[in-house]
Formats: structure tokens, C-alpha cells, sequence
């Protein structure tokens, strides 16, 4: 699968990706979510993965969902929000059909959640 991460944290970025390039996934990633979104508009991906608290003066996960969503385009791309504070935008997230998963937990939670969207074999 190919998939599109964004998040704000210089350690974060490469570590999310060696693991799925591990996984033999393909990633891009970028700082914001406004380059997420730009990136979206210039070629396709299989799923998103994003932090949700990014740099204040921009888009946080939820933000950036809620703008994929509201795009027809876009609006069936499977979205993995990755947070500190998993719980306090969970029913956010799952309201807008998506599913967040805590940062402390994450690998375990992103190869749980690539099972759930990849296409039948």
C-alpha cells in the first residue's frame, strides 16, 4: 500500500515510516497538514496517516479529516489519526468515519488498522 504521513515531529516522521517500509509499504511524508492536503491534490494514495497535534499555527488531524471528508474525491480514503491524547479526540474521529490510535501504542495499533482497510489479496 502507499501511504501519505504527516506530522509536525522530526523523530516521528522517519520512525513511522521505517515502519512501514519494513512492512513493504510505500510512504511519503510531510511536516503539516497543509502539505498532507496539498500532496492529496497531486497524486493518489491508498491511506493517510496523521499526527493530530501539529504545529499550532496550522491544521491538526482532526482539521485536516474533516477537509478530506468534506472532498469528494477524498472523502472514502482510509484516515489513521495518531495522538497522545487518543481519547480526548476519539468521538471526533470515529464521527467522521475514521480511527485514531495512541501514539505510545502505535505500531501495534497502524499494522491492526492496515489489516482492517487493505484490499482483499
Amino acid at each position: 500500500m502507499h501511504f501519505l504521513h504527516a506530522d509536525d515531529n522530526a523523530v516521528i516522521r522517519p520512525l513511522i515510516a521505517r515502519i512501514l517500509t519494513g512492512a513493504g509499504h510505500r510512504v511519503n511524508s510531510v511536516e503539516s497538514g497543509e502539505e498532507l492536503l496539498r500532496q492529496l491534490a497531486l497524486a493518489r494514495y491508498d491511506a493517510v496517516i496523521t499526527d493530530n497535534s501539529m504545529d499550532p499555527r496550522g491544521k491538526t488531524g482532526v482539521e485536516v479529516l474533516q477537509a478530506i471528508r468534506a472532498d469528494p474525491r477524498l472523502r472514502d480514503l482510509p484516515v489513521l489519526v495518531l495522538s497522545g491524547d487518543a481519547d480526548e479526540i476519539k468521538d471526533s474521529v470515529e464521527a467522521l468515519g475514521s480511527a485514531v490510535a495512541s501514539k505510545a501504542s502505535a505500531r501495534e495499533e497502524l499494522f491492526a488498522w492496515i489489516e482492517k482497510i487493505k484490499p482483499p489479496a
